[in-house]
């Protein structure tokens, strides 16, 4: 159970717990990155070794240089997203969990898709009503995985941009376990997936280039 419950520790961090740096000042200014993990040729290595993964803009870009990153790392997991003030709606995050004592059997699977899915389910409502949409049995980096998609009504919200309208949001989730933890890669999409409602994992990660290339580079290092 101690592998179940450290994700829980992590679960959504981003509302609290990160450091951040890079996005922009009053948004306008962009501000200087100083990252804890490294990115290198656009792929971003974690601090701790626990995975790599391509940035989801390039190096160099306008995109890149209005992004954000936030990234908590602990001993029990880790958790890092990207964020362009850009497309202030598309979140990147990956999140990754460590088996405490690699002496002790691994949680099933299919338990830990469950409890994991519940989870991020009730955090996620807070934010506006949430349900699963899709989800298929497929391998990532190699390993056993499982890609759940959910489908949001994200209320409208005022920032220092104004007012954001409401909007629908889909998260595409991969959820993969290898012996000695296991990870989430997760993008939040604020535009149209029409492959999301009953296409194939291949129609859904085709919905944008940036989109597939992300979760294909995903190494789990653990």
């Amino acid at each position: 159970m101690k592998f179940l419950k450290l994700f829980f520790l992590l679960l959504i961090p981003f509302i609290y717990g990160c450091s951040s740096t890079g996005g922009t000042l009053g948004g306008l200014f962009p501000m200087p990155k100083f990252m804890k993990g490294k990115v290198k040729n656009n792929i971003y290595h974690a601090l701790d070794g626990s995975f790599e993964i391509k940035t989801p803009f390039k190096q160099g870009s306008k995109f890149y240089t209005y992004m954000k990153v936030k990234e908590k790392y602990s001993n029990i997991g880790t958790y890092v997203s990207f964020n362009t003030s850009i497309y202030p709606n598309e979140f990147y995050r990956v999140e990754i969990g460590k088996k405490l004592d690699k002496s002790k059997p691994s949680v099933p699977f299919k338990k830990l898709v469950k409890v994991l899915l519940q989870g991020y389910v009730k955090k996620l409502s807070v934010y506006g009503k949430i349900k699963v949409q899709r989800r298929i049995q497929t391998r990532l980096d190699g390993k056993k995985a499982v890609l759940v998609v959910l489908v949001q009504a994200m209320a409208a919200r005022r920032s220092y941009q104004g007012v954001s309208p409401s909007y629908s949001a889909y998260h595409m989730i991969y959820i993969v376990k290898s012996p000695n933890g296991g990870g989430l890669v997760w993008v939040q999409w604020p535009n149209a997936c029409h492959s999301c409602q009953s296409g194939s994992e291949a129609e859904i990660l085709a919905s944008d280039k940036r989109i597939k290339e992300y979760f294909k580079s995903f190494r789990l290092k653990i």
